[in-house]
């Protein structure tokens, strides 16, 4: 899409050099929009939820490539509920190095 849709001051300008100079100034326009709107209210909450988000893109990147804690979740996930039954000791020993490995992430 042409940006002169957008900001019709782009159509009358001459030179790539004036067209520039307005797109930098609508940006810094919109900058300024975004850079108040970040101290109300809504605004932190948003930093913060952006910030948690970050936070567990982290954990579940390192949880998905260590291998060792796959392995353990997949064991988990693989008794029946027969095998539960029977069992009870087995799932306890791998659902506690699950939880070993969790804390030491």
């Amino acid at each position: 899409m042409q940006l002169s849709r957008y900001i019709p001051e782009l159509r009358t300008a001459g030179s790539a050099t004036e067209k520039m100079a307005i797109i930098q100034r609508v940006a810094a326009a919109g900058f300024e929009q975004a850079q108040a709107r970040a101290q109300t209210y809504p605004g932190v909450l948003q930093q913060l939820s952006n910030t948690f988000g970050d936070f567990q893109e982290k954990v579940g990147d390192s949880i998905i490539k260590n291998n060792e804690f796959k392995e353990a979740i997949g064991k988990v996930k693989g008794y029946s509920r027969t095998q539960d039954l029977l069992n009870p000791s087995g799932l306890l020993v791998e659902a506690w190095q699950a939880y070993s490995l969790l804390h030491y992430l």
